[in-house]
């Protein structure tokens, strides 16, 4: 048998997936959330909870229920190439003059 697994940040036994016990990385996840929709810093954010920066995000948006959104004002928005295609390819009625139609 396998021994049982426990949680390194509040040193439970667990037999979720992964080293942190469920109850932690929920509370790793609306923390990091929480934090990042104050304004703070990923690196911040990561130091402060002592979690991988790429694993804070992933947690505040899978788990923290985080919601990022870029609008066409701000100045890293630019529409990718497969969104803009997708857009043109799924109007109602593509305008004749726009498309190969014949």
């Amino acid at each position: 048998m396998k021994p049982p697994k426990v949680c390194p940040r509040c040193e439970r036994e667990h037999d979720g997936k992964g080293r942190n016990c469920p109850d932690c990385v929920d509370g790793l996840a609306i923390a990091s959330a929480r934090m990042l929709a104050a304004g703070a810093m990923l690196d911040r954010v990561a130091d402060e909870l002592e979690y991988p920066p790429a694993a804070c995000y992933n947690l505040a948006l899978r788990r923290g229920y985080l919601r990022v959104t870029l609008s066409e004002s701000h100045p890293d928005y630019a529409p990718s190439p497969q969104s803009r295609l997708r857009r043109v390819l799924s109007r109602w009625e593509p305008s004749r003059r726009n498309s190969d139609a014949r």
